[in-house]
């Protein structure tokens, strides 16, 4: 338990130096965007990739759990963003804003780095696994509740051809066959990139923290309730629901911390997409 309080300690170091480094001038918004598609399109496809590398490799009897336990987090999730925004918001147009804010919590970005941090490398390749399922309902039912129905449950396969599930797919390929045994000229590159994705995106989230408009925030008060629910509640509602089922431990554990991330940041590229206003998914984030 102390270990994983040092662990999550260090994680909110790292992002106090990212929100000084903006308050600094060191980094601002705009090199924020570039540092995040550095590790979204390069670096965290890399360390998913090296995860599953080396002599201590993932137990493969865990891929068919995880898969299992993040189809029913995020059904508890959804049924819960459809069913919880009538109890606190009154206008229809935005109700489907808090919808996606309670059933999608930001795994790509800040929930990778958060369980490499806590549970170690090799928990990524978990964690790519149960983000299988989540860019499934991600890009189907998140897109509907922020279109508010308008674009209906559409697919779009070319999420599936991101590196992010490229490198997702291939590591549970390389586990399956037991083709996790590489040349160093492979592993070593990998390694040394991937490498860079839990401290740059801790410093990019807290930089990104000194950009918010606090003031901003204080006055949707729904956005204690939808905060309240998405940190807290829910996900341990959803660790309670998996003990009692009685999946691993491990695999429990990775779920929840994921479940209990912040709101997705693709809710504000979906509120572009349907051209709505995505002032309140920003400060949703």
């Amino acid at each position: 338990m102390i270990g994983i309080i040092t662990q999550i300690a260090i994680v909110f170091i790292l992002i106090a130096i990212g929100y000084a480094a903006n308050k600094l001038k060191v980094l601002d918004e705009g090199f924020n965007r570039k540092l995040s598609r550095l590790v979204i399109l390069i670096a965290c496809p890399c360390l998913v990739l090296y995860s599953v590398m080396g002599e201590s490799v993932p137990q493969r009897g865990l891929i068919l759990p995880l898969l299992l336990i993040g189809l029913l987090s995020h059904a508890l999730l959804l049924t819960a963003g459809v069913l919880l925004p009538r109890l606190f918001c009154r206008c229809p147009t935005r109700r489907g804003i808090y919808s996606f804010m309670i059933a999608f919590s930001n795994i790509g970005f800040i929930g990778y780095p958060v369980v490499a941090a806590i549970f170690g490398i090799h928990a990524l390749f978990y964690a790519s696994i149960l983000m299988l399922p989540y860019t499934l309902f991600a890009f189907t039912a998140g897109i509907y509740f922020v279109s508010g129905g308008k674009e209906g449950v559409r697919f779009d396969y070319r999420v599936l051809l991101s590196p992010m599930m490229a490198a997702s797919l291939l590591a549970i390929v390389m586990v399956c066959t037991d083709m996790t045994d590489v040349p160093v000229l492979i592993f070593r590159p990998l390694q040394l990139v991937g490498d860079i994705t839990v401290p740059v995106a801790l410093l990019v989230i807290g930089s990104s923290l000194a950009e918010v408009p606090f003031r901003g925030i204080w006055t949707h008060k729904s956005l204690y309730a939808v905060s309240f629910l998405r940190l807290l509640l829910l996900p341990l509602l959803i660790y309670s629901l998996a003990a009692a089922l009685h999946f691993d431990k491990s695999v429990n554990q990775i779920n929840t911390v994921l479940m209990a991330m912040p709101v997705s940041t693709y809710g504000t590229m979906f509120c572009y997409k349907a051209d709505k206003d995505g002032t309140l998914m920003t400060l949703g984030i």
